[in-house]
Protein backbone atom coordinates (compact mmCIF):
# COMPACT_ATOMS: atom_id res chain seq x y z
CA UNK A 1 0.00 0.00 0.00
CA UNK A 2 1.96 3.80 -1.29
CA UNK A 3 2.10 6.06 2.13
CA UNK A 4 -0.27 8.62 2.96
CA UNK A 5 1.88 11.93 2.24
CA UNK A 6 0.63 13.02 6.09
CA UNK A 7 3.16 14.99 8.08
CA UNK A 8 5.04 14.27 11.15
CA UNK A 9 2.22 15.35 13.17
CA UNK A 10 3.04 18.45 15.10
CA UNK A 11 0.40 20.46 17.66
CA UNK A 12 1.76 23.91 19.06
CA UNK A 13 -0.10 25.55 22.10
CA UNK A 14 0.75 29.17 22.34
CA UNK A 15 -1.21 30.20 25.97
CA UNK A 16 -4.33 30.20 24.83
CA UNK A 17 -7.14 28.42 26.66
CA UNK A 18 -7.77 25.06 24.87
CA UNK A 19 -8.33 21.33 24.74
CA UNK A 20 -7.01 19.36 22.52
CA UNK A 21 -7.53 15.21 21.91
CA UNK A 22 -4.81 13.69 19.74
CA UNK A 23 -4.97 9.96 18.98
CA UNK A 24 -2.53 7.52 16.65
CA UNK A 25 -2.81 4.30 16.07
CA UNK A 26 0.32 2.22 15.02
CA UNK A 27 0.97 0.31 12.26
CA UNK A 28 1.45 -3.27 12.66
CA UNK A 29 5.19 -4.62 11.25
CA UNK A 30 6.30 -7.76 10.60
CA UNK A 31 9.55 -8.86 12.01
CA UNK A 32 11.64 -12.65 11.25
CA UNK A 33 11.64 -14.24 14.73
CA UNK A 34 14.85 -16.24 16.22
CA UNK A 35 13.04 -19.73 14.86
CA UNK A 36 14.86 -21.70 12.23
CA UNK A 37 14.41 -22.24 8.51
CA UNK A 38 11.89 -25.64 8.59
CA UNK A 39 8.97 -27.00 6.89
CA UNK A 40 6.66 -25.12 9.39
CA UNK A 41 2.75 -26.78 8.80
CA UNK A 42 0.70 -24.82 11.66
CA UNK A 43 1.27 -22.41 14.61
CA UNK A 44 -1.08 -21.39 17.65
CA UNK A 45 -1.02 -19.04 20.17
CA UNK A 46 -2.19 -18.35 23.72
CA UNK A 47 -5.42 -15.70 24.04
CA UNK A 48 -2.31 -13.16 25.30
CA UNK A 49 -0.01 -13.64 22.04
CA UNK A 50 2.56 -14.46 25.01
CA UNK A 51 2.94 -18.20 24.30
CA UNK A 52 3.02 -19.76 20.42
CA UNK A 53 3.79 -23.38 19.39
CA UNK A 54 5.00 -24.31 16.01
CA UNK A 55 4.76 -27.53 14.54
CA UNK A 56 7.01 -28.96 11.51
CA UNK A 57 6.62 -31.78 9.00
CA UNK A 58 9.32 -34.55 9.41
CA UNK A 59 10.73 -31.56 11.61
CA UNK A 60 10.35 -30.72 15.41
CA UNK A 61 7.83 -28.60 17.67
CA UNK A 62 9.18 -25.35 19.27
CA UNK A 63 7.40 -23.22 21.98
CA UNK A 64 8.18 -19.85 22.85
CA UNK A 65 7.00 -18.09 26.18
CA UNK A 66 8.00 -14.49 25.03
CA UNK A 67 5.45 -14.09 21.82
CA UNK A 68 8.62 -15.24 19.67
CA UNK A 69 11.37 -13.24 21.30
CA UNK A 70 13.14 -16.51 21.85
CA UNK A 71 12.15 -20.68 21.17
CA UNK A 72 13.10 -23.67 22.43
CA UNK A 73 12.61 -27.29 21.37
CA UNK A 74 9.45 -28.73 23.28
CA UNK A 75 9.02 -32.35 24.85
CA UNK A 76 7.53 -33.50 21.53
CA UNK A 77 9.10 -36.09 19.11
CA UNK A 78 10.50 -35.26 15.60
CA UNK A 79 7.70 -36.26 13.32
CA UNK A 80 5.26 -35.36 10.22
CA UNK A 81 3.30 -32.92 12.33
CA UNK A 82 0.49 -31.53 10.33
CA UNK A 83 -1.49 -29.24 13.21
CA UNK A 84 -1.80 -27.72 16.34
CA UNK A 85 -3.86 -25.83 18.80
CA UNK A 86 -3.95 -24.54 21.98
CA UNK A 87 -6.25 -23.77 24.89
CA UNK A 88 -6.78 -20.09 25.99
CA UNK A 89 -3.80 -20.01 28.66
CA UNK A 90 -1.64 -21.98 25.94
CA UNK A 91 -1.40 -24.85 28.54
CA UNK A 92 -3.46 -27.84 26.96
CA UNK A 93 -2.32 -28.40 23.71
CA UNK A 94 -3.45 -30.42 20.46
CA UNK A 95 -0.63 -31.72 17.95
CA UNK A 96 -1.80 -33.85 15.37
CA UNK A 97 0.87 -36.28 13.32
CA UNK A 98 0.49 -36.64 10.03
CA UNK A 99 2.68 -40.39 10.29
CA UNK A 100 1.88 -42.86 7.55
CA UNK A 101 -1.50 -43.52 5.57
CA UNK A 102 -3.22 -46.71 6.73
CA UNK A 103 -4.60 -49.44 4.83
CA UNK A 104 -7.39 -50.90 6.58
CA UNK A 105 -8.65 -54.49 5.52
CA UNK A 106 -11.10 -56.87 6.78
CA UNK A 107 -11.20 -54.47 10.36
CA UNK A 108 -6.85 -55.00 10.00
CA UNK A 109 -4.62 -52.31 10.07
CA UNK A 110 -1.11 -51.61 8.97
CA UNK A 111 0.94 -49.52 9.83
CA UNK A 112 -0.83 -48.40 13.08
CA UNK A 113 -0.09 -44.78 14.50
CA UNK A 114 -2.25 -42.43 16.68
CA UNK A 115 -2.11 -39.18 15.10
CA UNK A 116 -3.38 -37.14 18.10
CA UNK A 117 -1.10 -35.77 20.94
CA UNK A 118 -1.67 -33.83 23.79
CA UNK A 119 0.17 -31.68 26.57
CA UNK A 120 -1.57 -30.46 29.81
CA UNK A 121 2.10 -28.86 30.36
CA UNK A 122 2.23 -26.08 27.40
CA UNK A 123 4.31 -28.53 25.88
CA UNK A 124 6.47 -29.78 27.96
CA UNK A 125 5.72 -33.52 27.78
CA UNK A 126 3.35 -35.32 25.92
CA UNK A 127 0.89 -38.14 25.90
CA UNK A 128 -0.71 -39.98 22.69
CA UNK A 129 -4.71 -40.47 22.83
CA UNK A 130 -6.79 -43.25 21.87
CA UNK A 131 -8.43 -42.86 18.79
CA UNK A 132 -10.80 -44.63 16.23
CA UNK A 133 -10.77 -43.96 12.69
CA UNK A 134 -14.06 -42.75 10.56
CA UNK A 135 -13.75 -45.30 7.69
CA UNK A 136 -12.44 -48.73 7.23
CA UNK A 137 -11.42 -49.91 4.22
CA UNK A 138 -9.12 -48.08 1.78
CA UNK A 139 -6.19 -45.52 2.59
CA UNK A 140 -6.98 -42.90 5.69
CA UNK A 141 -5.29 -39.96 6.05
CA UNK A 142 -4.37 -38.12 9.22
CA UNK A 143 -6.52 -35.26 9.99
CA UNK A 144 -5.15 -31.90 9.36
CA UNK A 145 -6.63 -29.24 10.83
CA UNK A 146 -7.30 -29.08 14.52
CA UNK A 147 -9.53 -26.59 17.32
CA UNK A 148 -9.49 -26.45 21.34
CA UNK A 149 -11.79 -24.61 23.18
CA UNK A 150 -10.73 -21.77 25.63
CA UNK A 151 -10.62 -24.32 28.47
CA UNK A 152 -9.12 -26.94 26.43
CA UNK A 153 -11.98 -29.86 27.20
CA UNK A 154 -13.10 -29.72 23.65
CA UNK A 155 -11.09 -31.07 20.83
CA UNK A 156 -12.00 -31.12 17.20
CA UNK A 157 -10.22 -31.97 13.67
CA UNK A 158 -10.86 -32.50 10.47
CA UNK A 159 -9.26 -34.79 7.99
CA UNK A 160 -10.01 -35.70 4.29
CA UNK A 161 -12.35 -38.89 5.63
CA UNK A 162 -14.09 -37.41 8.20
CA UNK A 163 -14.32 -34.87 11.55
CA UNK A 164 -13.25 -35.91 15.06
CA UNK A 165 -14.36 -34.31 18.67
CA UNK A 166 -13.56 -35.09 22.33
CA UNK A 167 -15.55 -33.37 25.60
CA UNK A 168 -12.94 -34.30 27.46
CA UNK A 169 -9.27 -32.92 26.86
CA UNK A 170 -8.50 -35.77 23.99
CA UNK A 171 -8.62 -38.88 26.16
CA UNK A 172 -11.16 -40.11 23.98
CA UNK A 173 -13.03 -39.21 20.35
CA UNK A 174 -16.08 -39.53 18.57
CA UNK A 175 -17.17 -39.80 15.17
CA UNK A 176 -19.95 -37.36 14.52
CA UNK A 177 -22.66 -37.36 11.74
CA UNK A 178 -21.35 -35.28 9.31
CA UNK A 179 -21.52 -35.45 5.14
CA UNK A 180 -19.33 -37.79 3.70
CA UNK A 181 -16.80 -35.26 1.90
CA UNK A 182 -13.15 -33.96 2.14
CA UNK A 183 -12.85 -31.56 4.95
CA UNK A 184 -9.81 -28.62 4.96
CA UNK A 185 -10.27 -26.54 8.17
CA UNK A 186 -12.41 -26.66 11.47
CA UNK A 187 -12.37 -24.05 14.32
CA UNK A 188 -14.99 -23.45 17.36
CA UNK A 189 -15.94 -21.03 19.85
CA UNK A 190 -14.33 -20.45 23.12
CA UNK A 191 -17.12 -22.76 25.07
CA UNK A 192 -16.56 -24.96 22.43
CA UNK A 193 -19.70 -25.62 21.33
CA UNK A 194 -20.66 -23.33 18.51
CA UNK A 195 -18.07 -25.08 15.77
CA UNK A 196 -17.39 -24.42 11.83
CA UNK A 197 -15.85 -27.09 9.30
CA UNK A 198 -14.95 -25.89 5.76
CA UNK A 199 -14.55 -29.17 2.91
CA UNK A 200 -13.31 -28.93 -0.38
CA UNK A 201 -15.92 -27.99 -3.11
CA UNK A 202 -19.00 -28.13 -0.99
CA UNK A 203 -20.73 -25.66 1.35
CA UNK A 204 -19.29 -24.97 4.73
CA UNK A 205 -21.17 -26.69 7.80
CA UNK A 206 -21.65 -25.64 11.55
CA UNK A 207 -22.41 -27.50 14.81
CA UNK A 208 -23.92 -26.11 17.81
CA UNK A 209 -23.39 -29.13 20.29
CA UNK A 210 -19.47 -29.30 20.33
CA UNK A 211 -19.42 -31.35 16.92
CA UNK A 212 -21.60 -33.87 17.62
CA UNK A 213 -24.18 -33.50 14.78
CA UNK A 214 -23.54 -30.57 11.98
CA UNK A 215 -25.62 -28.91 9.67
CA UNK A 216 -25.31 -27.36 6.12
CA UNK A 217 -25.16 -24.15 6.27
CA UNK A 218 -25.99 -21.29 3.43
CA UNK A 219 -22.62 -20.69 2.18
CA UNK A 220 -21.49 -21.21 -1.58
CA UNK A 221 -19.97 -24.55 -2.83
CA UNK A 222 -16.40 -23.80 -2.42
CA UNK A 223 -12.66 -25.41 -2.84
CA UNK A 224 -12.89 -24.12 1.10
CA UNK A 225 -9.25 -24.36 2.84
CA UNK A 226 -9.56 -22.61 5.96
CA UNK A 227 -12.05 -21.35 8.58
CA UNK A 228 -11.65 -19.29 11.83
CA UNK A 229 -14.34 -17.71 14.39
CA UNK A 230 -14.96 -14.94 16.93
CA UNK A 231 -14.87 -16.28 20.84
CA UNK A 232 -18.93 -16.38 20.37
CA UNK A 233 -18.87 -18.46 17.27
CA UNK A 234 -21.08 -15.70 15.84
CA UNK A 235 -18.53 -14.00 13.47
CA UNK A 236 -17.03 -16.55 10.82
CA UNK A 237 -13.93 -16.23 8.15
CA UNK A 238 -13.43 -18.74 5.66
CA UNK A 239 -11.29 -18.55 2.76
CA UNK A 240 -11.82 -20.58 -0.53
CA UNK A 241 -8.57 -20.99 -2.87
CA UNK A 242 -8.19 -20.16 -6.52
CA UNK A 243 -8.96 -23.33 -9.09
CA UNK A 244 -10.45 -26.47 -9.46
CA UNK A 245 -13.88 -25.25 -7.75
CA UNK A 246 -12.62 -22.23 -5.99
CA UNK A 247 -12.82 -18.70 -6.44
CA UNK A 248 -10.04 -17.69 -4.21
CA UNK A 249 -11.99 -15.04 -2.04
CA UNK A 250 -12.85 -14.56 1.39
CA UNK A 251 -16.07 -15.03 3.10
CA UNK A 252 -17.57 -13.74 6.39
CA UNK A 253 -20.58 -14.27 8.48
CA UNK A 254 -21.98 -12.33 11.14
CA UNK A 255 -24.91 -14.50 12.08
CA UNK A 256 -23.21 -18.49 12.62
CA UNK A 257 -23.22 -19.27 9.48
CA UNK A 258 -26.23 -18.83 7.83
CA UNK A 259 -25.62 -16.11 5.66
CA UNK A 260 -22.15 -15.43 3.95
CA UNK A 261 -21.27 -12.52 1.97
CA UNK A 262 -17.59 -12.39 0.04
CA UNK A 263 -15.53 -9.52 1.47
CA UNK A 264 -12.89 -7.19 -0.16
CA UNK A 265 -9.70 -9.09 -0.38
CA UNK A 266 -8.81 -10.43 -3.22
CA UNK A 267 -8.74 -13.27 -4.99
CA UNK A 268 -5.80 -15.28 -3.94
CA UNK A 269 -4.30 -18.93 -2.94
CA UNK A 270 -5.48 -18.34 0.23
CA UNK A 271 -4.21 -21.02 2.76
CA UNK A 272 -5.13 -20.19 6.65
CA UNK A 273 -7.24 -17.52 8.06
CA UNK A 274 -7.61 -16.02 11.33
CA UNK A 275 -9.29 -14.07 14.12
CA UNK A 276 -9.53 -11.81 16.77
CA UNK A 277 -12.04 -12.96 19.67
CA UNK A 278 -14.43 -10.39 18.56
CA UNK A 279 -14.20 -10.85 14.71
CA UNK A 280 -13.41 -7.32 14.06
CA UNK A 281 -9.17 -8.37 12.88
CA UNK A 282 -8.57 -10.76 10.92
CA UNK A 283 -5.63 -11.98 9.00
CA UNK A 284 -5.10 -14.15 6.28
CA UNK A 285 -1.94 -15.26 4.26
CA UNK A 286 -1.84 -17.36 0.70
CA UNK A 287 0.66 -19.92 -0.09
CA UNK A 288 1.30 -19.92 -3.91
CA UNK A 289 0.57 -18.53 -7.19
CA UNK A 290 1.63 -14.86 -8.71
CA UNK A 291 2.94 -13.59 -5.70
CA UNK A 292 4.26 -16.87 -4.19
CA UNK A 293 2.44 -15.86 -0.76
CA UNK A 294 1.42 -13.14 0.78
CA UNK A 295 -0.66 -12.05 4.14
CA UNK A 296 -3.53 -9.40 4.07
CA UNK A 297 -5.18 -7.83 7.50
CA UNK A 298 -8.55 -6.38 8.18
CA UNK A 299 -9.51 -4.52 11.32
CA UNK A 300 -12.82 -3.93 10.42
CA UNK A 301 -14.29 -7.45 10.13
CA UNK A 302 -13.19 -7.89 6.44
CA UNK A 303 -14.94 -4.62 4.91
CA UNK A 304 -11.22 -3.73 3.62
CA UNK A 305 -7.53 -5.41 3.60
CA UNK A 306 -4.27 -4.27 3.74
CA UNK A 307 -1.52 -5.82 2.15
CA UNK A 308 1.30 -6.94 5.13
CA UNK A 309 5.14 -5.82 4.15
CA UNK A 310 6.37 -9.46 4.66
CA UNK A 311 8.58 -11.71 2.09
CA UNK A 312 6.56 -13.85 -0.73
CA UNK A 313 6.93 -17.02 0.45
CA UNK A 314 4.41 -20.20 0.37
CA UNK A 315 2.77 -19.35 4.25
CA UNK A 316 1.16 -22.51 5.39
CA UNK A 317 -0.48 -20.95 8.97
CA UNK A 318 -1.27 -17.90 10.89
CA UNK A 319 -2.61 -17.70 14.69
CA UNK A 320 -3.68 -14.70 16.61
CA UNK A 321 -3.97 -13.36 20.04
CA UNK A 322 -7.59 -12.42 21.53
CA UNK A 323 -7.34 -8.77 20.91
CA UNK A 324 -5.80 -9.32 17.40
CA UNK A 325 -2.74 -7.05 18.28
CA UNK A 326 -0.05 -9.97 18.43
CA UNK A 327 0.12 -12.25 15.27
CA UNK A 328 2.18 -15.28 14.12
CA UNK A 329 2.34 -16.43 11.17
CA UNK A 330 5.10 -19.55 9.19
CA UNK A 331 5.83 -20.68 6.29
CA UNK A 332 7.43 -24.05 4.71
CA UNK A 333 10.99 -23.79 4.11
CA UNK A 334 11.26 -20.39 5.63
CA UNK A 335 11.40 -18.83 9.53
CA UNK A 336 8.78 -17.92 11.50
CA UNK A 337 7.63 -14.30 11.82
CA UNK A 338 5.59 -11.93 14.30
CA UNK A 339 3.38 -8.59 14.12
CA UNK A 340 2.64 -6.35 17.43
CA UNK A 341 0.41 -4.08 17.24
CA UNK A 342 0.58 -1.40 19.75
CA UNK A 343 -2.39 0.17 21.37
CA UNK A 344 -3.93 3.36 19.75
CA UNK A 345 -2.43 6.10 21.88
CA UNK A 346 -4.73 9.39 22.81
CA UNK A 347 -3.52 12.09 24.53
CA UNK A 348 -5.77 14.60 26.53
CA UNK A 349 -4.23 18.13 26.46
CA UNK A 350 -5.75 21.38 28.14
CA UNK A 351 -4.59 24.63 28.56
CA UNK A 352 -5.57 26.49 31.85
CA UNK A 353 -4.09 29.62 33.21
CA UNK A 354 -0.55 29.06 33.52
CA UNK A 355 -0.79 24.99 33.27
CA UNK A 356 -0.72 22.43 30.93
CA UNK A 357 -2.40 19.12 32.12
CA UNK A 358 -1.97 16.11 29.95
CA UNK A 359 -3.31 13.01 30.55
CA UNK A 360 -2.59 9.58 28.03
CA UNK A 361 -4.95 6.91 27.42
CA UNK A 362 -4.98 4.24 27.72
CA UNK A 363 -2.07 4.25 30.41
CA UNK A 364 -3.51 6.79 32.03
CA UNK A 365 -0.75 8.65 33.34
CA UNK A 366 -0.91 12.34 34.24
CA UNK A 367 1.07 15.32 34.44
CA UNK A 368 1.61 19.29 34.93
CA UNK A 369 3.64 21.29 33.30
CA UNK A 370 4.30 25.00 34.72
CA UNK A 371 4.05 27.67 31.26
CA UNK A 372 6.84 29.34 30.87
CA UNK A 373 7.05 33.15 29.55
CA UNK A 374 7.23 32.27 25.89
CA UNK A 375 5.52 28.54 26.22
CA UNK A 376 5.75 26.60 22.86
CA UNK A 377 3.88 23.17 23.74
CA UNK A 378 4.59 20.24 21.11
CA UNK A 379 3.27 17.07 20.73
CA UNK A 380 5.09 14.87 18.90
CA UNK A 381 5.65 11.33 17.54
CA UNK A 382 9.32 9.66 18.51
CA UNK A 383 11.02 6.46 18.84
CA UNK A 384 14.30 4.89 19.65
CA UNK A 385 17.23 5.79 17.31
CA UNK A 386 14.80 8.98 16.57
CA UNK A 387 12.97 7.79 13.95
CA UNK A 388 10.02 9.67 11.52
CA UNK A 389 6.67 8.16 10.82
CA UNK A 390 5.46 10.25 7.51
CA UNK A 391 1.89 8.26 7.15
CA UNK A 392 1.34 7.83 10.61
CA UNK A 393 0.24 4.25 9.60
CA UNK A 394 2.97 3.04 7.94
CA UNK A 395 6.74 2.26 8.44
CA UNK A 396 9.07 3.86 10.53
CA UNK A 397 11.95 5.16 8.97
CA UNK A 398 15.33 4.62 10.21
CA UNK A 399 17.25 8.66 10.66
CA UNK A 400 20.64 9.82 10.20
CA UNK A 401 20.87 10.64 13.73
CA UNK A 402 23.19 7.87 16.13
CA UNK A 403 21.95 5.57 17.76
CA UNK A 404 22.51 6.99 21.29
CA UNK A 405 20.09 7.03 24.28
CA UNK A 406 17.42 10.06 23.13
CA UNK A 407 15.27 10.83 25.79
CA UNK A 408 12.74 13.53 24.25
CA UNK A 409 12.04 14.75 20.91
CA UNK A 410 9.68 17.60 19.86
CA UNK A 411 8.89 19.23 16.26
CA UNK A 412 7.12 22.38 14.50
CA UNK A 413 3.35 21.98 13.40
CA UNK A 414 4.30 21.07 10.12
CA UNK A 415 6.86 18.89 10.99
CA UNK A 416 9.96 20.11 9.23
CA UNK A 417 11.79 21.66 12.38
CA UNK A 418 12.45 18.49 15.07
CA UNK A 419 14.71 19.22 18.33
CA UNK A 420 15.95 15.68 20.11
CA UNK A 421 18.05 15.38 22.79
CA UNK A 422 20.49 13.13 24.40
CA UNK A 423 20.06 11.64 28.30
CA UNK A 424 23.07 13.09 30.14
CA UNK A 425 24.14 14.06 26.51
CA UNK A 426 24.31 16.71 23.73
CA UNK A 427 21.18 18.47 21.79
CA UNK A 428 20.97 17.54 18.18
CA UNK A 429 18.05 19.64 15.31
CA UNK A 430 16.77 19.31 12.05
CA UNK A 431 15.16 21.37 9.75
CA UNK A 432 14.87 19.26 6.86
CA UNK A 433 11.66 16.92 8.48
CA UNK A 434 14.42 14.46 9.88
CA UNK A 435 16.42 13.97 6.83
CA UNK A 436 19.97 15.58 8.30
CA UNK A 437 20.69 16.27 11.76
CA UNK A 438 23.44 19.13 13.30
CA UNK A 439 24.21 18.59 17.05
CA UNK A 440 24.07 22.14 19.05
CA UNK A 441 26.21 23.71 21.02
CA UNK A 442 23.96 22.74 24.31
CA UNK A 443 23.86 20.06 26.41
CA UNK A 444 20.77 18.59 27.44
CA UNK A 445 19.75 19.84 30.88
CA UNK A 446 18.47 17.46 33.82
CA UNK A 447 14.56 18.88 33.30
CA UNK A 448 14.74 17.37 29.17
CA UNK A 449 16.59 14.34 29.97
CA UNK A 450 14.67 13.44 33.58
CA UNK A 451 11.12 13.81 33.14
CA UNK A 452 9.32 10.90 34.08
CA UNK A 453 7.24 10.68 30.95
CA UNK A 454 10.61 10.26 28.74
CA UNK A 455 12.04 7.64 30.79
CA UNK A 456 8.31 5.66 30.94
CA UNK A 457 8.77 5.49 26.69
CA UNK A 458 12.55 5.20 26.45
CA UNK A 459 11.98 2.28 28.57
CA UNK A 460 10.45 0.33 26.23
CA UNK A 461 13.04 -0.68 23.26
CA UNK A 462 12.01 0.44 19.71
CA UNK A 463 8.45 1.44 20.67
CA UNK A 464 7.00 4.02 19.27
CA UNK A 465 4.78 6.93 21.71
CA UNK A 466 3.81 10.05 22.07
CA UNK A 467 6.21 12.83 24.34
CA UNK A 468 4.90 16.57 25.78
CA UNK A 469 7.83 18.59 25.69
CA UNK A 470 7.82 22.61 26.87
CA UNK A 471 10.38 24.53 25.19
CA UNK A 472 10.51 27.74 26.08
Amino acid sequence: MKASPLPFLGIAFFGLLLAQNISHALAQNWVQTSAPNDSWTSVACSADGTKLIAVAYNGPMYISTNSGATYSLSGAPYTNWLGIAASAEGTKLLAVNGGVPLIQTNGQTSNPYTPFYVSTNSGATWTETNFVYAHWGGPVSSPTSVASSADGRTFLAAAPEGIYFSTNSGATWSVPSAPNVSWSSIACSANGQRCVATPLCFSICVSIDSGATWTVTGAPTNNWVSVATSADGTKLVAAANLGYCGDGLIYTSTNSGATWRPTGAPSEFWATVASSADGTRLVAASRGGCPAGVIYASTNAGATWIRSNVPEIPWWSVASSADGAKLVAAAWGSPIYTSQTLPSLSLNVAVSGSDLSVESIPELKRMTIKRSPTPLFAVALCSLGVGVDRSLAQNWIQTSAPITNWSSVACSADGTKIVAAVDRGGIYVSSDAGATWTMTGQAASRAICGNPWSLHLTEQPLSRGIMVRTVG
